[in-house]
């Protein structure tokens, strides 16, 4: 999950798992949360030196819509996709067949400062970065921003028209995960 503190003008923000924060300045992507996935390799160390591993299962083949879907990397114990997670005390805990260490959900922490050239904030989950780059939700915002260009829609509601696009291009892309996401106005 991923959360973001407003005080003043900072911004505190902290991830644990696969859902993603990115911000964008002057139009650019100027900040992206780092996601926990087994198969990056500091989380892949880090599995490692805790005494877990990682695989994945190549000789399985899943279809959607006539396409092969590419299986996740997984931790062991607990065939997680995510290196980190809040709950899930069975990868946790020896007692019921985990292991301390190996998954944990300690959180990467940033504090920002904002200022007036920051414009949005979109956070989103994996079912939307599974199919879409960062620079794909970029493109996203600019569409709407195009087709918008003679409209007096508030802002509020051009963050709603920017979460819709980015929802339905992961759905277009054949995203078979949760596609939530959020949009923020600076």
């Amino acid at each position: 999950g991923v959360m973001a503190l407003f005080k003043n003008n900072k911004c505190i923000i902290a991830n644990v798992g696969d859902s993603r924060c990115l911000l964008f300045k002057n139009n650019r992507l100027v900040f992206s949360t780092r996601d926990h996935k087994p198969n990056e390799p500091f989380e892949k160390r880090r599995i490692k030196l805790a005494g877990g591993s990682v695989y994945r299962n190549k000789g399985k083949r899943i279809y959607q819509n006539g396409k092969r879907i590419k299986l996740p990397h997984r931790v062991i114990p607990g065939y997680l996709s995510v290196s980190r997670t809040f709950g899930d005390i069975t990868t946790k805990e020896p007692k019921f067949g985990g292991k301390k260490g190996v998954v944990v959900a300690e959180p990467d922490i940033v504090e920002l400062d904002l200022n007036e050239s920051y414009n949005f904030m979109v956070i989103g989950c994996d079912g939307i970065f599974d199919v879409m780059s960062n620079t794909e939700i970029l493109d996203c915002i600019h569409i709407v921003l195009k087709l918008n260009k003679n409209n007096d829609k508030k802002i509020n509601e051009l963050c709603g028209d920017f979460a819709d696009m980015i929802v339905k291009s992961a759905l277009a892309k054949e995203s078979f995960d949760n596609v939530s996401c959020i949009v923020i106005a600076f």
